[in-house]
């Protein structure tokens, strides 16, 4: 599967002045841990290692 775009919509009821959601729209692009690996396009590595039975080191 490609992705071509990944759009957010945020609708919301608030008293909030038009520059104080422009500052929360700031902060949150700004922190967010998601939004950062998505816009910042770091690579994904997959590891499997199979675990022999009885292997009591990885038993929970």
């Amino acid at each position: 599967m490609t992705y071509y775009a990944i759009r957010l919509y945020f609708a919301f009821t608030s008293n909030a002045t038009s520059e104080q959601i422009s500052s929360l729209a700031r902060l949150t692009e700004r922190y967010c841990v998601v939004y950062q690996t998505l816009t910042k396009g770091v690579p994904v590595l997959t590891f499997y290692k199979k675990i022999p039975e009885g292997d009591s080191h990885y038993d929970s």
